[in-house]
């Protein structure tokens, strides 16, 4: 469950830098990408982590 938690407050944090200013990728300022495709990544790590134990996304 932390790792849903965790993961949850990454994809805020990338709804509320990137998404909302930048609704398509290539518009982020170079500056930024860094920051974001860190987010991204540790996002994805850890919803696959939790998959891994057995969790699964709801329909």
């Amino acid at each position: 469950m932390a790792m849903l938690m965790q993961s949850w407050a990454y994809g805020a944090l990338l709804q509320r830098e990137f998404e909302r200013k930048y609704p398509v990728s290539c518009l982020v300022p170079e500056r930024l990408r860094a920051r974001r495709l860190l987010l991204m990544e540790r996002n994805n790590s850890l919803i696959e982590a939790a998959v891994a134990l057995g969790w699964q996304p709801a329909e």
